[in-house]
């Protein structure tokens, strides 16, 4: 008898998830019939299926019902997303025409409603990780606040006839997602565990995200290349969900600390050679005028990005086999001896690995 109790604890959860999975790909296959596809759009209807899949994975994986709300979040978010693409898409069908129907009118007033709400769901979602509970009134009142704009946004919008800009999204939904961090990471310095392990996760999807847009974005200003920054910063995007998927893998799930640290690590590395051109050469010379020395500039900052972040993982063992070089041991004399004068109180402020070595 416990062991049905025990089955039919997940198949609650699945169920329900499925169906709004099943919703949104219903409702982006309905989408993407709409003739005129534009890249951003199958760049969009793609996300939000992945997200889709996200929160089915979440779901199966949930424990219990304390991270209900995490699941249901991610499907909410993914069916307003792909109504308010679609509904835009349908409602965009007859601006040439004379005449303007009242369905494509109100499909056009669902999509301005629909897009901001995605924004507020989203900033609700990483305000309520890892369990999917607000808890405290103060994360409570930030995402009423967040809710309370984006209705206020998109009525305001539907009565003025203006569709929700794509402009105002690629800059709202990056400044909302920078007001939440702080709290998310409160939470996280109090998670322990599988949510420790996911908010890792969900960390590295955002930093990935960010480290592909800012490189984008800055060859786009240099060299002219990728043409559509915002598209590739789109794609990218789609990092975070397959890495909330990633996180509910056991195998890789355990190792979402040390993936983070890497993520950031690299991430730090590609801002500060990104920097470095943009002060170089808009600071202190001139942007490049032909394609050859656009081709050459473009090379250059990748050979340096990728010199930069290719460095990280080999330091270690570089640093290594030169202190084994110069002094034949594994640690410089001066290291050992300010590890064994230290002793009592003053090894706890080394850092774990040095503490470890101390012990052995």
């Amino acid at each position: 008898m416990d062991t049905a109790v025990t089955a039919e604890g997940p198949a609650r959860q699945l169920l329900p998830a499925l169906a709004a999975a099943v919703a949104t790909v219903a409702v982006a296959v309905a989408g993407l019939r709409v003739s005129g596809l534009g890249v951003i759009d199958a760049i969009g209807y793609a996300l939000v299926i992945i997200w889709a899949l996200a929160g089915t994975v979440v779901a199966r994986a949930a424990d219990g019902a304390a991270h209900r709300g995490v699941y249901w979040l991610i499907a909410l978010g993914a069916l307003t997303g792909a109504v308010a693409l679609t509904a835009a898409r349908l409602g965009a069908q007859d601006q040439g025409a004379q005449s303007q129907t009242a369905g494509h009118h109100a499909a056009r007033v669902l999509a301005t409603l629909a897009g901001p709400l995605v924004i507020a769901i989203s900033f609700h979602y990483l305000l309520a990780l890892p369990d999917g509970r607000l808890g405290q009134p103060g994360r409570q009142l930030m995402a009423g606040l967040g809710y309370a704009s984006a209705f206020g946004t998109g009525i305001w919008l539907a009565i003025a006839g203006r569709p929700f800009p794509l402009t105002a999204g690629a800059v709202i939904w990056p400044l909302a997602v920078l007001c939440a961090l702080p709290a998310t990471r409160l939470r996280y310095l109090k998670a322990a565990g599988r949510d420790k392990e996911r908010m890792q996760w969900l960390g590295t999807g955002l930093v990935v995200t960010a480290t592909v847009a800012l490189i984008s974005a800055v060859l786009h200003l240099l060299v002219g290349w990728p043409e559509s920054a915002g598209a590739v910063a789109a794609s990218a995007s789609a990092a975070v969900p397959i890495a909330v998927i990633l996180a509910e893998w056991p195998p890789l799930a355990r190792h979402g600390g040390r993936v983070l640290v890497h993520a950031l690590s690299t991430a730090g590395s590609a801002a500060v050679v990104a920097v470095v051109y943009l002060v170089i050469v808009l600071g202190l010379g001139e942007a490049p005028n032909s394609n050859a020395d656009r081709r050459i500039l473009g090379f250059s900052i990748v050979a340096a990005a990728l010199a930069a972040i290719g460095y990280l993982p080999i330091r270690g063992r570089l640093v290594a086999f030169a202190t084994r070089f110069v002094y034949g041991t594994r640690e410089a004399p001066g290291e050992t001896l300010r590890v064994t004068t230290l002793g009592g109180n003053g090894a706890a402020r080394l850092p774990p690995t040095v503490a470890i070595r101390m012990h052995t």
